[in-house]
């Protein structure tokens, strides 16, 4: 039901097809199938964890690499790598986005599901974006004002400190309605979509 690019790290799902190429429809109901639509799901990996992580590989390869040359327990790759890694990070935050949002606008999927997606670049970075792009999207820490929301948010369970690694859910605009509040807990987004009318 799904692929995963092996350029991407991202897993999105494909349409339900028989043999003829058309749409599964169960043979009891009478009625049209609901329109398919696609799902993207992908964990970008905030930029603070990257970062962070990167650095303490670089630590612990500059240590290594710091030993005898005759030692023969240090594998050329490691001491390579350490000596040629002078960058904090090799991939600054903005070269991700434009990647990551290249890659949205690429499988132009009907609703994305994104983990560890800060809540600075939520707001700043990857909303403004998705919206130019048909999407409406709402996120665990969403702080913008209760009327700027596509739908009412309440907190089922909350972190006792704001959380800056959250989910976040988009979905198209002219598909999709969202319908009732969207439940937040400490780990997870709950929305509810119902396809508009006119793809029912």
């Amino acid at each position: 039901l799904g692929e995963l690019d092996d350029d991407d790290d991202c897993y999105r799902t494909a349409a339900l097809e028989d043999n003829n190429g058309d749409n599964k429809e169960s043979s009891s109901n009478s009625i049209n199938p609901p329109s398919p639509f696609s799902i993207l799901s992908w964990n970008i990996l905030a930029q603070t964890l990257y970062e962070s992580q990167y650095q303490k590989r670089k630590i612990q390869q500059v240590a290594l690499s710091s030993y005898a040359p005759t030692s023969h327990n240090i594998p050329t790759s490691v001491t390579k790598l350490a000596s040629t890694t002078t960058s904090p990070h090799p991939h600054p935050w903005k070269k991700r986005i434009k990647r990551i949002i290249d890659i949205l606008t690429h499988y132009n999927s009907d609703i994305i599901c994104l983990q560890e997606c800060e809540a600075d670049s939520f707001s700043k970075d990857v909303l403004p974006a998705l919206t130019l792009l048909g999407y409406d999207g709402i996120a665990q820490e969403d702080d913008r004002d209760e009327e700027d929301k596509p739908l009412g948010v309440k907190q089922v369970t909350k972190h006792r400190y704001p959380r800056n690694h959250i989910v976040a859910t988009f979905w198209k605009r002219d598909k999709f309605d969202a319908v009732g509040e969207a439940l937040v807990r400490t780990r997870s987004l709950a929305v509810v979509l119902r396809l508009k009318s006119g793809d029912a």
